[in-house]
């Protein structure tokens, strides 16, 4: 196979110059040898060859072929049978060490091929398993079902500097809302006070903590094995400015003393029904981050009855943008609705 044989030195710039011009193999290796880098290149035409003689020599050489790497998506179009191909779903989510997959009911005989095939193409991955139903209320619960490696439902998950100590089936957790709770955290500003409603394992508590520098940081959350793996990860990042509550969103937020400056609710089905618990713990001027589901048409229909509720309880919407931070399914949009409210007074 034709080659270039350089000097190490300058070995690194001058394979970026070849890729950019086209001429580099990608099936085969650069290799050292003593003072000199070989770098393999594609057949040339005569025209090509006179030009690269001007700057480089021109060797014979054997290099190492590189082996073909087939994408998941590519060796789970060849497990499944062409007609079934439009039930085929080949995205997945990662979180930490495990992979998860939704396969339909028609695929399921092909479940097992499919989790090896992603295992073998995700180096990272030690678990493979799948969606078994939809989440349970109020806990917000998925069942999983193992396909292929470690058989296990821990793990832990990093982003945005910080660890997260997840169990994928005692609590919800969705890594899909990584670049969303980094979004809210550069909202915060210094010393505010937030509230973050059915706050889970405390993946936004634990973002804001560490990339924004507010007073306190309360978090509710209803389901008891979240909690407390929680309170783990608080510990696991070292925050010290948490507060954790146990319990009811509705039942808490009626005792609470403190007001804050943010509440954050995220939960997309049925955070309009918390609404009024919001309120009981705002401060007189506050920003709230609401979520919920809707198409680009219903946007309006949900900032409408938002403000209704809001302005029944005596409180002015000053503002209120909808970003798009996901998709639950084909024109159906996970929004965050940033609403900016001030107290009525008389």
């Amino acid at each position: 196979m034709l080659g270039i044989k350089i000097q190490k030195e300058r070995a690194y710039e001058e394979m970026k110059k070849l890729k950019e011009k086209g001429l580099l193999v990608k099936n085969a290796k650069a290799f050292r040898k003593g003072n000199f880098v070989l770098i393999p290149i594609r057949e040339l035409t005569k025209d090509e060859l006179k030009e690269l003689k001007r700057s480089y020599e021109i060797i014979d050489a054997e290099f190492i072929q590189k082996k073909e790497s087939k994408s998941f998506s590519e060796i789970a179009k060849e497990i499944v049978p062409k007609e079934l191909d439009e039930k085929l779903k080949t995205a997945f989510d990662v979180v930490g060490d495990i992979g998860i997959l939704e396969i339909d009911e028609e695929l399921r005989q092909y479940e097992k091929e499919l989790g090896e095939a992603l295992l073998k193409t995700q180096p990272q991955l030690k678990t493979v398993v799948r969606k078994e139903g939809a989440h349970k209320s109020p806990l917000r619960i998925q069942k999983y079902k193992h396909l292929a490696g470690e058989k296990k439902t821990t793990t832990i998950h990093k982003e945005n500097g910080i660890d997260l100590e997840v169990d994928i089936e005692k609590a919800y957790f969705s890594p899909r809302l990584s670049n969303e709770r980094k979004r809210i955290a550069l909202m915060i500003r210094p010393k505010e006070d937030v509230l973050v409603m059915f706050s889970g394992i405390a993946p936004y508590i634990c973002v804001i903590a560490k990339n924004a520098m507010p007073n306190k940081v309360y978090g509710i959350e209803l389901n008891p094995e979240a909690h407390e793996l929680a309170k783990r990860n608080i510990a696991r990042n070292k925050i010290t400015n948490v507060t954790l509550i146990q319990g009811d969103v509705k039942e808490v937020c009626k005792k609470i003393k403190e007001k804050f400056d943010r509440i954050v609710m995220p939960l997309p089905k049925g955070a309009e029904d918390f609404i009024s618990d919001a309120l009981k713990c705002a401060k007189e001027k506050c920003i709230i981050h609401l979520y919920q589901f809707a198409s680009s048409e219903g946007i309006e229909e949900v900032k409408k009855r938002i403000k209704q509720i809001m302005g029944s309880y005596g409180w002015i919407v000053e503002e209120n943008e909808a970003i798009k931070c996901g998709q639950q399914s084909p024109g159906i949009y996970r929004l965050c609705f940033d609403i900016k409210i001030e107290k009525l007074t008389l």
